[in-house]
């Protein structure tokens, strides 16, 4: 009895190993097949995600290409896009009345098995509208149309995005024309720049009768004009301006740096500080407490020379267009 005892519990153990490899068998299997298919589906993933960011960068492309040929109906098979070959169409675009300087546009793009289709609203912004266009405030200055009525309009501060402008044509023009500053420029005592026939915004000025092409003063520091000078053309400063006692620019101002100033240096009311023309880019222009004391007239001609000459795509315009809509 005892012997028979012994046999089956040595069975029964036996029986439990048995089961227990087999469980443990099956686990090991069954974690392997798992992590496989997690593997593949990882990989899919992947190749998915690289696939509609590809088709997404082709949408960025539609949009840059279209607004630099104002063509908004044209498609570009196998485009090379972040190493990938993506095919877009722009296929339809509506003026919508309601909105001002608005147009919605509907296009496709195609990367593998990944597609993007979206519609965008586009803003187009006419910048040469404006007599001051910044990205950052506008305090205490008078801006005026070319007869001298203050019309607010004119003025737009605290722009999301810039006209793309060609700074080093605008810096190799100041050179070739011996215009450039490697440091700041200071104006004093009635002074002006440039002088002689070229005394004006245009460049050269043969028998006193002005040229197409602008001055192009380009000054890598600061431009401090005071004490009646003045200065002339299209005027690049990477640093800060100041004015003082009474001046005048004869100029488009433009300020790439986001932190540059334009400010007056008297606190009297008695002197203004003009500027006809305009002023874009990056720049503060401040009163300091002083309305009127800085006064911009807007010169549309001066404006749209500044904007065909030297802006990248030779118009005049922003778009704004990351407000779109995925379909």
């Amino acid at each position: 009895m005892a012997k028979r005892f012994l046999q089956d519990e040595r069975g029964s153990a036996l029986s439990s190993m048995i089961l227990l490899i087999s469980i443990l068998t099956i686990m090991g299997l069954t974690l392997t097949l798992i992590l496989q298919n997690n593997a593949k589906i990882s990989a899919t993933d992947s190749d998915s995600m690289r696939a509609f960011y590809a088709a997404q960068s082709g949408i960025d492309y539609a949009v840059k290409a279209s607004l630099n040929t104002m063509n908004w109906h044209w498609s570009a098979p196998n485009q090379s896009i972040v190493g990938s070959a993506v095919t877009i169409s722009v296929e339809d675009n509506t003026i919508i009345p309601a909105l001002n300087d608005t147009l919605q546009v509907r296009i496709k793009a195609v990367h593998g098995q990944a597609a993007s289709n979206q519609v965008f609203r586009l803003r187009l912004i006419d910048i040469s509208g404006y007599a001051v266009y910044i990205s950052g405030s506008l305090n205490d200055v008078s801006v005026r149309d070319s007869a001298g009525t203050v019309k607010n309009s004119l003025a737009y501060e605290y722009a999301s995005v810039l006209p793309e402008i060609d700074i080093n044509k605008l810096k190799q023009m100041a050179i070739a024309q011996g215009h450039y500053f490697n440091s700041s420029l200071t104006l004093d005592n009635g002074s002006s720049y440039p002088t002689g026939n070229d005394a004006s915004y245009y460049h050269p000025r043969p028998n006193g009768v002005p040229s197409d092409t602008p001055n192009v003063v380009y000054i890598e520091g600061d431009l401090e004009v005071k004490n009646s000078a003045s200065i002339y053309g299209i005027v690049v400063v990477q640093g800060d301006v100041r004015l003082k006692n009474s001046q005048k620019l004869e100029v488009i101002l433009y300020l790439p740096s986001p932190v540059s100033v334009v400010e007056p240096q008297d606190v009297t009311l008695y002197n203004k500080e003009n500027v006809y023309g305009g002023i874009f880019g990056g720049a503060n222009v401040e009163g300091n407490g002083n309305p009127g004391k800085i006064n911009v007239y807007f010169r549309s001609s001066y404006i749209q020379k500044f904007f065909r000459n030297f802006s990248t795509n030779g118009m005049p315009y922003v778009l704004f267009w990351r407000n779109w809509k995925q379909i």
